[in-house]
C-alpha cells in the first residue's frame, strides 16, 4: 500500500464503522456503539474472571480480534492512536456480570495507564473487584526512567495466557499472577522503513529517506531510538536480537538453552512473502544464539495501521506458561495452528531435489563446435547488458504486466553464466533458462533455444556454409515456437522483436543488422494494442499515455545488443563466427572497444588552437604595452589545461577508454581520470577569472559593475573548488578508496551527492558564460560607436556563448558519475571530452578579442606599404585596451594634432602632459578618421579614471577642443 493514500477519507465514524463490521462477521459479539465497547456473552463468562483490554485503534486485530473463549471478554477502543476515555473503559467494566472479578491488561502508555486506572477506581467504588496488569515488553529503550517501557506485540501473549487461566476457572488473584508472570517473561523490539499513515490525516513528521530505517519505532509513530542506513536483512535482524538478548538486572532476558516462543509481527505494511523471508532469517539467528524455539508465530497481531516494518518478540516458556499458551481458544485473530516448532526435522524436510528439465540429456558428439572461452565471453557480455537494463525492463513490466520481466530475464542470464560447459551449448542454455527464468518469457526463450539446438546438433561438423545453417536454425526455431503460442507480429509481445531479428538475419546474414531489426521491432510495440499477455488487460489509454514498449521485446533486444558487433558471419563454421565476434567486439558493449584515442584527438585539437590563440594574445598585448594580470591568468589557465590533457594521455596509454575488464591496473587509470577532471575544472575556472579581470578593466568603471564581477569571480572559485573537494573527500579519511579496491569504500558518500552537485556546478558555469557575454554586449551596445565597430566588438566578446554550449553538454553528461562503477575506465570518457572542450573554448573565446589590435595593425601596415590611407598610419586603434564605460567620450585627434597641442603649450603645459599621459588609456574607438564622440541626451560625459600620480578616483572630462 502507498503510504498516505487511502480509500477512506471520512474519519468521523472510522472506528465505529470498523467495529460494526467486526460484529457483523461474528455472531457472538455485542457492540456498545456509544462507548466503542465490544464484548461477548457466553454462559461461562458469568462463572469466571472477566478479561478486559483496549487502547487506541489502528493496531488491528488488537484488541477486538482477540475476544473469544480462552482470551478476552471485553475490548474498548479509542480513536486512532488515542487512548479510550475513562468513561468508555468504565462502560466496558460494566458490560458483563463480574462476580469473580475483572482483570485489565493494559499496554504501558501514559494515557492508557491513567484512563484505565481511573476507570478501575470508579468500578471499585461500585463494588467491583478490579486488578490491572501492565505490559512493557519494548527493550529498545535502554533507560526507561519513570515512564517505563512501551507495550508492543508481547501483549497478545499476556491476553492468551491470562485468558486460558480464566477459562480454567482460576480466581482473580491466580489469573493476575500468571498474567504478570507472562508480562515479565516477554521482550520485543521493532524496526520500520517509515511512518504509518492515518486515514484522513496529513503525514506525520518528515518522510524517511528511501535508504534509511528506524529501530525501536513505536506503534503510534513515536520516534525510535536510532535511524540507520538500510542494510541487509541479516544485519537488521542481528541488531534487534542483540537488543533482545542484552542482559538486564530488572527483567528477564533470553539466555542460551532457554525455551521460547517466537513471534515475528507484521506492523501492517509488509507482504506475506516478505514476512516469511524475515521469519526464516529470524529463526536462523535465534537458533544460532542457542535458544530452543518451542513455538513460532508470524502474523500481523499488533499492527500500526500500514506501518512498513516488523517486530520480534520472544516469550520465555516454563511448563505452566506453555500449557496455558497451548490451551484452546476461538478468538478469531489468534493463529489457528500454533504447532510446536520441529527444529530437529526442519532441515530434513527441506529437500534440494534437482529435476532435469527434459530428462536425460543426449550427449551429442556431432554438430558444430565452438571454443568454450569464447562462448563464455559472449555470455559475460550479455549478462552485463541485461544487468544494466533490468530496472528499466522491470519498470515497463510493472506498468503493463506483473513486474517480473526484468528480474526473470536476469535470472535466466545469471543461471546461464553459472553452468556453461563445452557440450551442446544451446541445449544447456535452454535448460538453464527454463529452470532459472520462469514466466512466459522463460518458456518462449527455452522453446526457441531448444529447437535451435536440436537443429544445430544434427548438422555435420564439416558443414561450411555457416550463415545459411544459422539462418535455417533461426527460421525452424520460430516455426516451432508458433506451434505453442498464438503470438504473432503486431500482438505486442517479444515476438515483435524476434520475428524481425530472424527475418533480417535470413536476408542479410549479418547479426548486427538483425539486432537493429529487433530494436526497431521493440520500438514499434509502443503504438500497438496489446492482444496477448497481461498487458492485454491494461487500459489502452494508460499504454498510450505512458508510451511504454513491450518489456519482453525490450529484453530480447537487450540480450541481442549484449552480444556485441559480430559483423558479417564468415562461411567457415561457428568456431570462426565466435572468433570473429571476439576480434570485432568494437561496439559500446564489447570489452575490446577503445575510445581513448578519439578522446585524445578531440582534446589535443582544441589544445593546439588554444596555444596559438594565447600566444597571439600575448604578442598583441606586448605590442600595445598592455600586458596585464588577465594575460598571466589566461596563460596559467592554459598551462593547467595542458597538464590535465597530458594526464589523460597517460591514462589512455594505461587503458582509459577501454572496458575495465581489459585494463591491467584499473585503479591507476581511475586515479588519472580523477586528476584529469581536477585540472580540467581548474583550467576552466582560471580562464573565466582571466576574462572577468579583462572586462573589469575595460568596461566596469561603475562600482556596481565591479562589485558584480568580483562577486562572480569569487563564486566561480568557491563553487568549483568545492566540487573538487567533494570528488576527493567523498570517502572520508581514505581518499584513495575512490579509485582503489578498498574495504573502506562502503563508508563513501552516496554517488548522488557528487552527481547532483555536479549538475549545480555545471549549470553555474554555463550561467557565468552567458552572463559575461550578455554583460559585454549590453555595455558596448550603449556606447556611441559606429554600428560596424559596435557589432564587431559585441561578437568578439560574445564568443563565450560557444563555451556555454559546451558547458551545457558537459553538464548533461554528469549523470554518468552515479553509474560509473559499472565500467569506471570507460563510463566517464564523454564527460572528460566535453569538460576539456568547454575549458579550451573558454580560453579561445575569451582570448580572441585581445588579438584584434594585432590584426588591425597588420592590415594597416599592408595598406601603408601599398601607399594608401597613409593619413591613418599612426591612428593606432586599440579598442580593447581602454577603460571604456557607458556614458563616456574620447575625442582625441591624431598624433599630428597632439604634436600641435604640445607645441602650443611649449611641451610642458599641465593639460598637454595629462593628455599625453592619457594617450595610451583613451585611444580612438574604432573610427576611421580618428575621431569619436559620445553623447547621451546633451553634453559631455565624465570618465571615472585614476588620476595620475594619486591614489584617488575622480571625474575627468576630456576632449581635444576643451584641452586647447
Amino acid at each position: 500500500m502507498e503510504l498516505g493514500k487511502h480509500f477512506v477519507s471520512e474519519v468521523d465514524n472510522l472506528v465505529r464503522n470498523s467495529l460494526r463490521a467486526q460484529i457483523s462477521v461474528n455472531s457472538s459479539l455485542y457492540f456498545d456503539e456509544s462507548n466503542l465497547v465490544v464484548f461477548h456473552k457466553t454462559s461461562s463468562s458469568f462463572e469466571r474472571v472477566i478479561l478486559i483490554a483496549g487502547g487506541g485503534s489502528g493496531h488491528e486485530p488488537a484488541h477486538t480480534g482477540f475476544i473469544g473463549e480462552g482470551m478476552l471478554d471485553v475490548a474498548v477502543s479509542g480513536n486512532v492512536f488515542a487512548s479510550p476515555s475513562a468513561s468508555q473503559i468504565l462502560a466496558g467494566l460494566r458490560a458483563l456480570p463480574a462476580s469473580r472479578g475483572i482483570l485489565m491488561i493494559v499496554k504501558n502508555y501514559t494515557g492508557d495507564r491513567l484512563n484505565f486506572g481511573l476507570a478501575a477506581e470508579s468500578a471499585k467504588a461500585e463494588g467491583l473487584q478490579v486488578n490491572m496488569v501492565v505490559v512493557e515488553d519494548d527493550v529498545s529503550i535502554v533507560d526507561p526512567g519513570l515512564v517505563g517501557r512501551r507495550g508492543l506485540a508481547g501483549t497478545v501473549f499476556v491476553h492468551k495466557i491470562a485468558g486460558a487461566a480464566a477459562a480454567a476457572g482460576m480466581d482473580l488473584a491466580a489469573v493476575t499472577r500468571v498474567a504478570q508472570k507472562a508480562a515479565d517473561s516477554v521482550v520485543s523490539m521493532g524496526v520500520s522503513l517509515g511512518r504509518s499513515s492515518v486515514p484522513g490525516r496529513e503525514a506525520q513528521g518528515e518522510p524517511f529517506p528511501n535508504d534509511e530505517m528506524e529501530f525501536g519505532m513505536g506503534i503510534h509513530n513515536e520516534p525510535g531510538v536510532v535511524r540507520e542506513k538500510l542494510g541487509s536483512l541479516d544485519k537488521t535482524v542481528s541488531v534487534i536480537l542483540q537488543a533482545l538478548l542484552k542482559p538486564f538486572p530488572t527483567r528477564w532476558y533470553p539466555k542460551p538453552r532457554d525455551t521460547v516462543t517466537l513471534l515475528v509481527n507484521n506492523l501492517g505494511g509488509l507482504s506475506l512473502l516478505e514476512l516469511n523471508v524475515i521469519l526464516d532469517e529470524v529463526i536462523t539467528q535465534v537458533t544460532n544464539a542457542g535458544l530452543n524455539i518451542q513455538y513460532v508465530l508470524a502474523d500481523s497481531l499488533v499492527s500500526s495501521l500500514d506501518g512498513p516494518g516488523f517486530s520480534i518478540t520472544l516469550l520465555n516458556l516454563d511448563e505452566e506458561l506453555e500449557r496455558l499458551l497451548q490451551a484452546p481458544t476461538d478468538a478469531p485473530s489468534w493463529p489457528r495452528n500454533v504447532h510446536p516448532y520441529a527444529s530437529s526435522t526442519a532441515a530434513g524436510r527441506c529437500l534440494q531435489q534437482e529435476t532435469p528439465a527434459g530428462g536425460a540429456v543426449k550427449d551429442f558428439s556431432g554438430g558444430i563446435k565452438a571454443p568454450r572461452s569464447q562462448l563464455q565471453s559472449i555470455l559475460a557480455s550479455i549478462q552485463k547488458s541485461v544487468q544494466s537494463a533490468e530496472p528499466m525492463i522491470t519498470s515497463y513490466d510493472t506498468t503493463v504486466g506483473d513486474g517480473d520481466c526484468g528480474t526473470t530475464l536476469l535470472g535466466g542470464i545469471n543461471g546461464s553464466q553459472e553452468t556453461i560447459g563445452l557440450g551442446p551449448f544451446l541445449h544447456r542454455i535452454s535448460e538453464i533458462v527454463e529452470r532459472h527464468m520462469g514466466g512466459t518469457s522463460g518458456a518462449i526463450y527455452a522453446i526457441f533455444l531448444r529447437a535451435m539446438s536440436n537443429y544445430l546438433n544434427s548438422i555435420s561438423p564439416a558443414s561450411s556454409d555457416t550463415a545459411s545453417i544459422i539462418s535455417d536454425a533461426l527460421q525452424r526455431s520460430l516455426d516451432t515456437l508458433y506451434r505453442y503460442t498464438p503470438a504473432r507480429k503486431g500482438h505486442r509481445t517479444l515476438v515483435d522483436s524476434l520475428i524481425p531479428f530472424v527475418t533480417e538475419f535470413s536476408q542479410k546474414k549479418n547479426l548486427q543488422e538483425a539486432i537493429a531489426g529487433a530494436k526497431k521491432g521493440s520500438e514499434s510495440t509502443v503504438s500497438m494494442k496489446a492482444l496477448l499477455g497481461r498487458a492485454s488487460y491494461v487500459n489502452a489509454d494508460i499504454l498510450d499515455n505512458q508510451a511504454v514498449p513491450d518489456p519482453g521485446s525490450v529484453g530480447l533486444n537487450v540480450v541481442g545488443a549484449g552480444k556485441g558487433d559480430y559483423g558479417t558471419i564468415p562461411a567457415a563454421g561457428v568456431d570462426r563466427m565466435v572468433e570473429s565476434q571476439t576480434m570485432l567486439a568494437a561496439s559500446a558493449q564489447g570489452p575490446g572497444h577503445n575510445v581513448g584515442p578519439h578522446l585524445l584527438r578531440d582534446i589535443w585539437a582544441f589544445a593546439g588552437v588554444s596555444i596559438v590563440v594565447v600566444v597571439l594574445r600575448i604578442v598583441a598585448k606586448i605590442r600595445i604595452r598592455k600586458l596585464g594580470w588577465d594575460d598571466l591568468l589566461m596563460t596559467f589557465a592554459l598551462c593547467l589545461s595542458l597538464v590535465g590533457s597530458a594526464i589523460l594521455t597517460v591514462a589512455v596509454q594505461h587503458g582509459y577508454g577501454r572496458s575495465v575488464k581489459t585494463v591491467s591496473d584499473a585503479s591507476l587509470v581511475i586515479m588519472y581520470d580523477y586528476l584529469g577532471q581536477t585540472f580540467g575544472i581548474c583550467g576552466g575556472v582560471m580562464g573565466r577569472i582571466a576574462f572577468i579581470v579583462l572586462i573589469n578593466g575595460l568596461l566596469a568603471a561603475r562600482k556596481q559593475y565591479r562589485a558584480i564581477l568580483w562577486a562572480l569571480m569569487a563564486a566561480q572559485i568557491i563553487i568549483n573548488v568545492l566540487f573538487i573537494l567533494i570528488i576527493f573527500l567523498q570517502c572520508p579519511g581514505h581518499a584513495s578508496a575512490i579509485w582503489a579496491d578498498s574495504d573502506d569504500s562502503g563508508d563513501c558518500w552516496d554517488l548522488r551527492v557528487q552527481t547532483y552537485y555536479g549538475y549545480f556546478e555545471g549549470s553555474f558555469n554555463s550561467a557565468t558564460d552567458l552572463y559575461l557575454a550578455a554583460f559585454s554586449t549590453w555595455v558596448f551596445w550603449h556606447l556611441n560607436l559606429k554600428l560596424q565597430v559596435k557589432l564587431g566588438l559585441i561578437v568578439l566578446l560574445g564568443l563565450g556563448l560557444f563555451a556555454m554550449v559546451a558547458s551545457v553538454i558537459k553538464t548533461v553528461q554528469i549523470h554518468v558519475l552515479a553509474s560509473a562503477s559499472s565500467d569506471p575506465t570507460m563510463a566517464t570518457v564523454n564527460l572528460e571530452r566535453w569538460l576539456y572542450i568547454e575549458t579550451y573554448l573558454v580560453i579561445i573565446t575569451t582570448s580572441i578579442p585581445c588579438i584584434r589590435p594585432l590584426i588591425r595593425s597588420f592590415n594597416r601596415s599592408r595598406e601603408y606599404s601599398y601607399g594608401t590611407r597613409s593619413n591613418n598610419l599612426y591612428n593606432n586603434t586599440h579598442e580593447l585596451s581602454s577603460p571604456y564605460v557607458e556614458n563616456s567620450t574620447s575625442s582625441f585627434r591624431t598624433r599630428t594634432r597632439m604634436s600641435a597641442l604640445n607645441a602650443k603649450t611649449g611641451g610642458s603645459g599641465s593639460v598637454a602632459k595629462v593628455i599625453s599621459k592619457r594617450r595610451s588609456d583613451f585611444e580612438e574607438i574604432g573610427s576611421e578618421d580618428g575621431t569619436g564622440s559620445g553623447s547621451h541626451g546633451t553634453g559631455q560625459y565624465d570618465v571615472e579614471s585614476q588620476e595620475l600620480g594619486a591614489g584617488r578616483t575622480g571625474n575627468f572630462s576630456v576632449s581635444a577642443k576643451h584641452a586647447i
